[in-house]
């Protein structure tokens, strides 16, 4: 459990394989967390509450490093921030429904940065407050609803391309083939 911990910036130790749900809960001193690539599953509402949360390192998007048949909410950069209720009290002031199912719209978070793994349909969706995120490849396909919603984005870092679409810009790199539905549908920075 990390829900004491009081540091301002924290970096998950390498000997932690699992992060399980409400293990952050309510935690306002953090402004930064780094989850490192020895982490292979990230349960439901794992960081929810962290309010203060400017920037976080995860070593992938969703629950788990690798899918078989994943489904939609699975594989949801929100799904580890929290849905639902706990102790009878709304996780985010700012929570917004995806059918019925509560999921984090942003706080103050700002910057991802994803270490490894895949983009999904839905990944970001609806992640209103996050302004930069930098992913470790260029995906061949960004998939349906991928950034939907993402009204505040203004980055996306194609780390092993070293290539960066910027404000105002939304030019990919080589290699991506296809673009889903609704990719970057009110994306209004890039």
């Amino acid at each position: 459990e990390f829900r004491r911990v009081l540091f301002r910036s924290f970096t998950v130790p390498g000997t932690v394989k699992t992060i399980g749900a409400n293990a952050f809960y309510d935690n306002e001193h953090l402004l930064s967390l780094t989850v490192g690539d020895n982490v292979t599953a990230i349960y439901n509402r794992a960081f929810c509450g962290l309010s203060n949360l400017a920037e976080i390192t995860l070593p992938f998007i969703g629950n788990q490093k690798e899918y078989e048949n994943p489904d939609w909410y699975s594989i949801s950069f929100s799904n580890v921030f929290g849905n639902g209720y706990y102790g009878g009290n709304p996780l985010w002031k700012e929570d917004i429904w995806i059918g019925n199912t509560r999921v984090y719209k942003g706080g103050n978070l700002k910057q991802v940065t994803i270490t490894g793994g895949s983009l999904y349909r839905n990944s970001f969706n609806s992640c209103s407050s996050i302004e930069t995120i930098t992913l470790p490849n260029t995906p061949e396909t960004i998939p349906q609803s991928c950034f939907y919603d993402c009204t505040n984005l203004q980055t996306i870092t194609f780390a092993d391309a070293n290539y960066t679409c910027e404000i105002g810009e939304l030019i990919l790199p080589e290699g991506v083939t296809s673009i889903g539905s609704q990719a970057f549908y009110r994306c209004r920075g890039i």
